[in-house]
């Protein structure tokens, strides 16, 4: 049985395919965050097991076969089965920092998170009784991310990634521009990366709330 973090990839590179874009791999790397080496053994892999095929070449439109479709299927399937464990603890400590949030007197918030965890601490802050004016996806393409962005610290482990959004939970996508015109009390984060890729947009000095916590009172990372 394939690991999770194998099975975060399988279904990274189905997804994005089953999108119908053309995709390369320089493309596929930038998206999944590993490098082209890596990105052409993984797709390598997936054309040798039947799942994908090449349908032109140079700037590849990779295409998914019967088999594909039906694995993309299981594979998220699995994937969402084994992630949940994972997913509850995280999901615990956003509703308690959120109520916090909401204690001070905070009515309104922006979001920046990953695409990961963009819906539970959307679903989070809501619950605790905080609007959002909107949602910044760290993943998308114009979202300044900061340099140091890890794959690990999307939260591979907690929900699979999708092609490009515009609304999570209801609430609008925005891009840096609408989110420098946004209106809002406070500017929260789930994780660090994900307050760097923020204070990129809104500018370095701007105060931001983490959702996610090493421990209890203690900034995570």
């Amino acid at each position: 049985m394939p690991s999770l973090p194998d099975l975060y990839y399988r279904l990274a590179i189905l997804n994005e395919i089953a999108g119908g874009k053309p995709l390369s791999q320089r493309r596929l790397a930038a998206r999944l965050e590993v490098s082209l080496g890596q990105a052409n053994k993984l797709l390598r892999g997936l054309e040798g097991e039947g799942l994908i095929r090449v349908d032109a070449e140079g700037e590849a439109r990779y295409a998914l076969t019967e088999e594909g479709r039906r694995s993309r299927m299981e594979a998220a399937a699995q994937f969402a089965a084994e992630s949940r464990a994972l997913l509850g603890p995280l999901r615990a400590q956003m509703a308690r920092e959120a109520a916090k949030l909401r204690s001070t007197g905070c009515r309104k918030a922006l979001l920046c998170a990953g695409e990961a965890l963009a819906d539970e601490a959307a679903a989070a802050l809501m619950r605790a009784g905080v609007k959002l004016a909107g949602v910044m996806l760290r993943d998308a393409p114009d979202c300044p991310e900061a340099s140091s962005v890890s794959h690990a610290s999307r939260g591979k482990a907690c929900l699979a990634p999708t092609m490009e959004r515009r609304m999570v939970c209801g609430i609008p996508v925005l891009d840096a521009a609408g989110c420098r015109k946004a209106a809002f009390g406070a500017a929260v984060a789930v994780t660090p990366q994900d307050a760097d890729a923020l204070r990129q947009c809104l500018g370095r000095r701007r105060a931001v709330t983490l959702l996610l916590t090493t421990k209890e009172g203690s900034p995570h990372g």
